[in-house]
Protein backbone atom coordinates (compact mmCIF):
# COMPACT_ATOMS: atom_id res chain seq x y z
CA UNK A 1 0.00 0.00 0.00
CA UNK A 2 1.47 3.23 -1.26
CA UNK A 3 -0.63 5.90 1.86
CA UNK A 4 0.95 8.62 2.91
CA UNK A 5 0.31 9.43 6.79
CA UNK A 6 -2.07 11.74 7.41
CA UNK A 7 -0.54 14.24 9.96
CA UNK A 8 -4.02 15.85 10.48
CA UNK A 9 -5.55 13.47 11.29
CA UNK A 10 -6.06 13.11 15.20
CA UNK A 11 -5.68 9.85 15.76
CA UNK A 12 -2.24 9.19 13.94
CA UNK A 13 -0.92 11.70 15.40
CA UNK A 14 -1.98 11.04 19.25
CA UNK A 15 -0.64 7.30 18.33
CA UNK A 16 2.45 8.85 16.73
CA UNK A 17 2.94 10.83 20.26
CA UNK A 18 2.40 8.05 22.54
CA UNK A 19 4.57 5.60 20.48
CA UNK A 20 7.22 7.62 20.88
CA UNK A 21 6.87 8.27 24.82
CA UNK A 22 6.25 4.47 25.15
CA UNK A 23 9.79 3.58 23.52
CA UNK A 24 11.37 6.65 25.41
CA UNK A 25 10.33 5.46 28.31
CA UNK A 26 11.43 1.87 27.77
CA UNK A 27 14.26 2.21 26.68
CA UNK A 28 15.22 5.25 28.41
CA UNK A 29 16.00 7.31 24.57
CA UNK A 30 14.92 10.88 24.06
CA UNK A 31 11.97 10.86 22.04
CA UNK A 32 14.05 12.68 19.67
CA UNK A 33 16.10 9.77 19.05
CA UNK A 34 13.41 7.38 18.17
CA UNK A 35 13.68 5.48 14.68
CA UNK A 36 10.93 7.69 12.67
CA UNK A 37 10.51 4.97 10.18
CA UNK A 38 9.24 2.79 13.32
CA UNK A 39 7.27 5.69 14.82
CA UNK A 40 5.70 6.13 10.58
CA UNK A 41 4.82 2.35 10.50
CA UNK A 42 2.71 2.96 13.98
CA UNK A 43 0.76 6.01 12.24
CA UNK A 44 0.08 3.88 9.27
CA UNK A 45 -1.23 0.95 10.67
CA UNK A 46 -3.79 3.50 13.07
CA UNK A 47 -4.58 5.13 10.20
CA UNK A 48 -5.57 2.14 7.66
CA UNK A 49 -7.10 0.69 10.97
CA UNK A 50 -9.18 3.37 11.06
CA UNK A 51 -10.04 4.28 7.78
CA UNK A 52 -11.51 0.63 7.69
CA UNK A 53 -9.51 0.37 4.42
CA UNK A 54 -8.07 -3.05 6.31
CA UNK A 55 -9.65 -4.73 9.61
CA UNK A 56 -6.13 -6.25 11.01
CA UNK A 57 -2.85 -5.62 10.85
CA UNK A 58 0.31 -8.44 11.43
CA UNK A 59 3.49 -6.24 12.23
CA UNK A 60 6.79 -7.79 11.67
CA UNK A 61 9.70 -5.97 13.43
CA UNK A 62 13.43 -6.89 14.80
CA UNK A 63 12.47 -4.13 17.25
CA UNK A 64 11.10 -5.51 20.47
CA UNK A 65 10.69 -2.34 21.78
CA UNK A 66 8.15 -1.13 19.28
CA UNK A 67 6.24 -4.40 18.55
CA UNK A 68 5.61 -3.98 22.36
CA UNK A 69 4.59 -0.45 21.73
CA UNK A 70 2.19 -1.60 18.98
CA UNK A 71 0.77 -4.42 20.49
CA UNK A 72 -0.12 -1.97 23.72
CA UNK A 73 -1.02 1.15 22.39
CA UNK A 74 -3.23 0.42 19.42
CA UNK A 75 -5.92 -1.36 21.04
CA UNK A 76 -6.16 1.67 23.86
CA UNK A 77 -7.55 3.42 20.84
CA UNK A 78 -9.66 0.96 19.85
CA UNK A 79 -8.19 -1.34 17.88
CA UNK A 80 -8.23 -4.67 20.01
CA UNK A 81 -7.78 -7.38 18.22
CA UNK A 82 -6.73 -6.38 15.15
CA UNK A 83 -2.64 -6.04 15.57
CA UNK A 84 -0.24 -9.19 15.49
CA UNK A 85 3.01 -8.45 16.60
CA UNK A 86 5.68 -10.84 15.44
CA UNK A 87 9.61 -9.92 16.31
CA UNK A 88 10.98 -11.82 13.28
CA UNK A 89 14.59 -12.02 12.42
CA UNK A 90 16.48 -9.53 9.79
CA UNK A 91 17.06 -12.59 7.79
CA UNK A 92 13.16 -13.73 7.77
CA UNK A 93 12.03 -9.67 6.57
CA UNK A 94 14.40 -10.07 3.14
CA UNK A 95 12.55 -13.14 2.28
CA UNK A 96 9.18 -12.81 3.21
CA UNK A 97 6.81 -10.99 0.55
CA UNK A 98 3.02 -10.16 0.63
CA UNK A 99 2.01 -13.18 -0.54
CA UNK A 100 3.04 -15.35 2.12
CA UNK A 101 0.41 -13.54 4.25
CA UNK A 102 -2.42 -14.22 1.42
Amino acid sequence: MGEELDYTNPLVSTVMDAFRRFIANETERSKDRIEKADTALVGLTAQLLDSGEVNRVVLLTTDKPAGNAADSLLPQHGFDGQIEYRYVSEEFLETVTAGDFQ
